[in-house]
């Protein structure tokens, strides 16, 4: 069974590819792409991980 690391993992990797190709084709020069689309794909995995944990909480306190 793949671990949650592996999922996050090559949700982030997704992400990053779309963000990346989005910046080329806006015109964005290959290396500005890549810094970009890194940043943004970091801060898009940080704000799902922060969302996920707070319906596993909710969830988890139903159950109390």
């Amino acid at each position: 069974m793949p671990s949650d690391f592996d999922f996050l993992s090559k949700e982030k990797r997704k992400v990053y590819r779309e963000l990346y190709r989005q910046y080329i084709d806006e015109g964005y020069s290959p290396k500005l792409a890549k810094r970009y689309a890194s940043v943004e794909a970091e801060e898009f995995m940080l704000q799902n991980e922060s969302f996920l944990n707070e319906i596993l909480d909710a969830s988890f306190e139903d159950k109390d």
